[in-house]
């Protein structure tokens, strides 16, 4: 999982550094923690919260829709553990394709830099409201509150590109690179 801009879509790049730029000057510190990641990454981060059963019903969901590439990817990453950490399956996440960055709150008490997860500090508010402002997509107002994510396309992958096979296509020559 990489943690640097630098893999970050060029267009989307320049739009995270006004924004953390924008939270610099509010006297907000957001360190970025992920920006492009793999569909393995992708795939270990949706199984480890899913049953079994919901794993091979999206497995053969991706096989009838000629995503075989995906539906391989998700089966051998094998089985997770861990708490829940993304909704989207492998390639259908914009930061499998460097349009999306998670951003943690950091402040600084005697002992060092802390990190702040809690939805409800300020500093999320300012990074959330500053990213729609400039016409991003934010987490922080998804049912399930995703405070540290922003991206730039509003639609879903899916949405976006309307058919299985060819999110599949493009993640299996991104992955070949």
């Amino acid at each position: 999982m990489s943690r640097s801009l630098e893999d970050l879509n060029k267009e989307f790049r320049k739009d995270v550094d006004l924004l953390l730029t924008y939270c610099s000057s509010q006297h907000i510190t957001m360190v970025p923690f992920c920006t492009l990641r793999s569909v393995q990454e992708q795939a270990v981060l949706w199984r480890q919260s899913r049953r079994i059963q919901v794993i091979e019903k999206t497995i053969k969901l991706l096989e009838k829709q000629k995503a075989y590439y995906l539906a391989q990817v998700l089966e051998e990453v094998g089985p997770q553990n861990g708490e829940w950490r993304t909704d989207a399956p492998p390639g259908f996440s914009w930061h499998n394709f460097g349009f999306a960055i998670d951003s943690y709150v950091s402040v600084q008490t005697e002992k060092g830099e802390e990190a702040i997860w809690g939805s409800d500090h300020v500093g999320y508010e300012v990074y959330s409201t500053e990213a729609i402002r400039m016409g991003l997509t934010s987490g922080r107002y998804w049912k399930k509150d995703d405070c540290v994510h922003v991206q730039k396309p509003s639609k879903t992958v899916l949405e976006h590109f309307q058919n299985y096979a060819m999110i599949d296509q493009i993640q299996q020559r991104m992955n070949e690179k």
